[in-house]
């Protein structure tokens, strides 16, 4: 999910609601496609598109499901105050624990991941 929708590709319009990890409900405008080109420990960048991204215009931050990356077959790793996001064996993408959340490296801007392992993650 973004506030973001100009940095949705393939944009198309909806009307919804989904509730937020606080359990207010929040209106999803469209959806998308984002390209995201994340920056690895190791100095690398992983590019990658994240696709059917919702318009949430009220929304603080970019956040990502875990839920739903499970979904997709990614897998999760983590180690220390990182985590890695995995397709197979390649590492898509890694984010670091700041405060009470995860933060992903981006090139040109961030995205949080928030979690609650025993719940599900921003239930689209």
């Amino acid at each position: 999910m973004t506030p973001y929708a100009g940095h949705l590709l393939n944009y198309s319009s909806c009307s919804r609601f989904v509730r937020s990890s606080s359990q207010k409900s929040i209106e999803i405008v469209g959806k998308g496609d984002v390209v995201m080109d994340c920056v690895l420990r190791d100095g690398s960048v992983s590019s990658f598109c994240v696709c059917g991204v919702l318009d949430v215009p009220d929304l603080a931050h970019p956040s990502i499901s875990w839920r739903k990356l499970r979904e997709k077959e990614y897998t999760e790793f983590g180690e220390g105050n990182y985590i890695s996001f995995n397709k197979g064996t390649k590492v898509i993408f890694e984010a670091v624990f700041e405060g009470n959340l995860f933060k992903n490296p981006e090139i040109l801007h961030s995205a949080h991941i928030t979690c609650d392992f025993g719940h599900q993650a921003l239930g689209h």
